[in-house]
């Protein structure tokens, strides 16, 4: 409300907009409460629930406490929708002071206890120096103190604070936010030949990349670990010089994350309604690239699984950021793009990767629901959205067939069902942890950013930047909450990283909507008396405050510009070829020019564009044939359908000795010592 209207209005403003941010304050403290106590409940009550579900032929292959650990997110999920029905209309827990404080005290509690637990992990001390466990109990305690001070200035001195935010001091900021992403996060974002930040992973969403260059198709003809669609864009540079095509496949992901993270800022920005693109972007990725300390390993964070960022989520954040756009627009021709793109990215979004993609697509049709209901959208333009998602249907059904192939769910979903169902290389979750922290805030984060935009939007006008930021809080809550099956899968604590991304999207979601209902009036600097500490925001503060803290885990500046400039791990046809396996199998191959082979170990995209020796192996890395039967089936396939008659497995990709063949019916041929290979003769040969 603008200064002509006088001081009285403008008082009742900024009354009426804390009472606003305390009953979201309120509701996120009782969210959290109860989604930490009924997961930490059902953690320690789960056996006869576990033992029923054991009888299913979908749990039949797991153990009792991976069905539990599974059906955390089931938990999760049912809370979720009765808090979304009940949660809101709590008015009356709201008002009652006592029990609003006796909440957000425990809720404080939980929150600072889930965030620093490192305690009862089995392989925390074995991994706890290349692996990230979390942020800690000192940080914690400084997390604690913080949030706990700013609710005190904002809730009984709110005048300071306008006092205080000075343009210099602003511009100082500023130019302080770029000059630590610059010194502290650059690296991290930018990967070049020589030094790449994790090879072992870097490898799977490389070689994903080329499979279509190769002419084989993604998920019937080799299954892809991470994407089934990213890699399309390359194939349309084919007829340019293999060592060529290789090397784009890192630029390309160095293309894609830089994409993937100005859009982050570009929400960030609208939703902060800030002018400061330093700001706007460091506000993420402190949150996102978060190292383990003492910094000096090339791995342990998703700072180090900056590949494979772009691989699950790049298209996930393209859905939310054309659904954010779109419910922001006012012009009716750029609504219709945006609809028609945005039903094309909810086609896609879940092809190129089930675990990421299926969840974002569902969280965006929900929150397009939601806008319609809401009539922030119009109905009208359900159209181009159908008409987007049936086009990019008909697209990947056409480019199956022209290559002569065809897709099916199963295998489609071979990869998935090898780590839900197979329960391959898992651990059971503690019962308590980390992982509550990021289960209740996604959860919450979901039930409060949903009930905004289906019950808050149609009460009055809403400033887009707002809208903005509770999309981003629904989306946030909804993608993160569903996408859990992705750890609960796996359980091993430092999985839950890749969550930093939803979590972030939680948490500029927050400071968007507490900036705007606490956009204190420059000429209303009278303190009231009126104002007095309210515990019930500390919480939320907490958790605004998460990328400050979050800058002490950067990653070590002197360790990653050392390796940007060419000390790390090297990935590049250069150093493909200089691999010594890759230079002996081009010598059996020119050696024996009346017999066929294949090359079944890892790299096989790669090495197949570079050399002409077809890859027999139809997975991404050799030693993934172990998984499951289906995966060994899928695996062997391209070898056992080719026309040659070996197949070159590196002794290094597979296990020495070799106890057992990588598929079944090959036969070992007598074994070079000196060789990198070990040679199996095809059994459809033997067979003749």
């Amino acid at each position: 409300m603008s200064q002509e209207f006088g001081g009285d209005e403008i008082s009742t403003q900024h009354d009426l907009s804390v009472s606003r941010l305390e009953r979201l304050a309120a509701q996120l403290n009782l969210g959290f409460l109860l989604i930490s106590l009924f997961l930490g409940l059902y953690m320690r009550f789960n056996l006869h629930f576990t033992s029923v579900l054991k009888e299913l032929d979908f749990f039949s292959r797991l153990p009792d406490e991976e069905i539990a650990d599974r059906m955390t997110v089931f938990v999760l999920l049912i809370l979720v929708a009765l808090g979304f029905v009940i949660l809101p209309k709590a008015e009356s827990f709201v008002r009652d002071k006592r029990l609003s404080n006796a909440t957000a005290t425990i809720a404080i509690l939980l929150l600072v206890t889930t965030f620093s637990w490192r305690w009862g992990d089995p392989t925390f001390d074995q991994y706890n120096e290349v692996l990230w466990y979390g942020w800690g109990d000192k940080l914690a305690i400084l997390l604690l103190i913080g949030s706990l001070l700013v609710s005190f200035v904002v809730t009984t001195q709110p005048h300071i604070l306008r006092r205080v935010a000075t343009p210099p001091l602003m511009s100082a900021i500023n130019v302080g936010s770029l000059v630590i992403i610059v010194v502290y996060y650059l690296p991290s974002v930018i990967q070049p030949f020589k030094g790449i930040i994790d090879t072992y992973h870097s490898r799977y969403f490389l070689n994903d990349l080329l499979i279509f260059s190769t002419g084989k198709m993604p998920f019937t003809e080799i299954t892809p670990q991470y994407v089934g669609v990213l890699g399309w864009p390359i194939k349309l540079i084919a007829f340019l010089p293999a060592d060529f095509i290789v090397n784009s496949s890192l630029i390309w992901v160095n293309a894609l994350v830089v994409f993937e993270i100005a859009m982050i800022a570009i929400l960030t920005k609208k939703a902060l309604d800030t002018k400061s693109w330093a700001i706007a972007t460091l506000l993420p990725v402190a949150t996102l690239f978060i190292k383990v300390q003492p910094n000096y390993r090339s791995w342990g964070s998703l700072a180090s699984h900056i590949p494979l960022i772009p691989g699950r989520t790049v298209l996930p954040i393209l859905t939310l950021f054309l659904l954010s756009s779109f419910a922001t627009q006012s012009d009716k021709r750029s609504q219709t793009l945006l609809s028609f793109f945005l039903g094309v990215a909810c086609f896609l979004t879940p092809f190129n990767n089930v675990e990421f993609g299926l969840p974002a697509s569902i969280a965006g049709l929900i929150i397009l629901a939601f806008l319609i209901y809401a009539r922030v959208v119009r109905p009208q333009f359900i159209v181009p959205f159908i008409t987007g998602l049936l086009s990019s249907l008909f697209l990947v059904i056409g480019i199956y067939s022209a290559n002569g192939s065809s897709i099916t769910v199963s295998s489609w979903l071979v990869m998935i069902r090898a780590h839900g169902l197979g329960g391959f290389e898992n651990l059971a979750m503690p019962f308590f942890g980390l992982w509550i922290f990021f289960y209740s805030v996604l959860g919450s984060g979901a039930i409060l950013g949903s009930s905004m935009l289906f019950r808050d939007l149609k009460k009055r006008p809403t400033p887009n930047n707002e809208i903005r930021s509770m999309i981003l809080l629904a989306f946030g809550g909804l993608w993160g909450s569903a996408t859990l099956f992705y750890f609960s899968g796996r359980s091993l604590v430092p999985e839950i990283v890749v969550f930093l991304i939803p979590l972030a999207l939680c948490i500029v979601g927050f400071i968007g909507i507490a900036k705007s209902w606490l956009a204190f009036d420059s000429s209303d600097d009278k303190p009231r008396e009126a104002n007095q500490f309210k515990l019930v925001f500390v919480p939320l503060f907490a958790l605004l405050l998460i990328p400050l803290i979050s800058i002490s885990h950067a990653p070590n500046p002197a360790f990653e510009w050392l390796r940007m400039a060419g000390t790390g791990e090297r990935w590049s046809s250069r150093a493909l070829k200089q691999l010594p396996k890759y230079q002996e199998m081009i010598e059996i191959v020119k050696s024996n020019p009346e017999i066929s082979f294949v090359y079944m170990g890892n790299d096989g995209p790669a090495f197949e564009l570079m050399s002409g020796v077809e890859n027999g192996l139809g997975i991404i890395l050799l030693k993934d044939l172990v998984m499951s039967d289906e995966v060994t089936t899928v695996g062997c396939a391209p070898a056992l359908n080719s026309r040659a008659q070996f197949a070159l497995v590196p002794k290094a990709d597979w296990f020495s000795p070799p106890d057992r063949t990588p598929c079944e019916g090959f036969v070992l041929q007598p074994v070079d010592p000196d060789s990198e290979f070990l040679i199996y003769q095809i059994p459809s040969k033997v067979s003749s």
